[in-house]
């Protein structure tokens, strides 16, 4: 017989225990393996409704910078056309038809220049005249100023020439070329800064409108996000 002498193999645990304390440990560990698996796998629970607040805010989002957008592009278009206050020639001064021309014409005086501008175009078309050559004289107290000539610059026939701080002339246009000659005359009557203020108050409404447009916005998010939390919390 083989005598154990090493208590502390002696008090070893055997290799092999009971039947059903094995079945036991197995049982637990399957059964936290599988929770770990499952912890791994489980997708996070969103509530319903924080789904589509979300959906919507996104959509408010992107309904707003398309809105802004459409207003910079409006603005940009009317600041671009030669009717615009701040364009060639400024403040509308004249407009009529004569022979084969609708004609509109825009003045600026600023700092001792006066810009005078023309937009020449085709009466029955509404087509831009770009062929036309255009001269211009001004009846002043103190005598006939010019003749100038105006240039086209793509949009509208312009003229700047030194002027005094306080115009009233009589201007006469002749117009050759293109679909015909003609010539019209019209009191001119101009004070610097006349043109400051219809430019001014386009932009300062546009400054504000957009202001106003973004501060909206930022109070519809701010809104969203607060009924995120508030859902969120429950």
């Amino acid at each position: 017989m083989r005598v154990i002498r090493d208590s502390a193999v002696a008090r070893r645990p055997l290799r092999h225990s009971h039947p059903r304390c094995h079945s036991e440990r197995s049982e637990e560990s399957q059964t936290l393996a599988l929770g770990r698996r499952e912890r791994r796998v489980a997708p996070s629970v969103i509530p319903a409704e924080a789904g589509i607040q979300s959906v919507r805010t996104v959509r408010r989002v992107l309904w707003a910078r398309r809105r802004t957008a459409a207003l910079i592009v409006v603005a940009l278009i009317m600041l671009a056309l030669p009717s615009a206050a701040a364009a060639h020639g400024g403040s509308l001064v004249y407009s009529g038809d004569r022979g084969p021309y609708q004609i509109r014409a825009f003045a600026i005086l600023n700092e001792g220049w006066l810009d005078y501008s023309i937009d020449l175009r085709e009466l029955g078309s509404g087509e831009r005249v770009t062929d036309a050559q255009v001269s211009i004289m001004a009846l002043t107290p103190d005598g006939l100023l010019g003749p100038w000539e105006a240039i086209y610059t793509g949009t509208v026939y312009e003229m700047i020439e030194r002027a005094p701080d306080d115009v009233d002339w009589t201007i006469q246009v002749d117009v050759s070329g293109g679909p015909g000659p003609i010539t019209y005359a019209h009191r001119l009557r101009i004070t610097p800064g006349t043109w400051i203020g219809p430019t001014v108050a386009i932009g300062v409404a546009f400054v504000l409108a957009v202001a106003a447009h973004a501060y909206n916005g930022r109070k519809r998010r701010a809104r969203a996000r607060s009924r995120q939390e508030r859902v969120a919390a429950r």
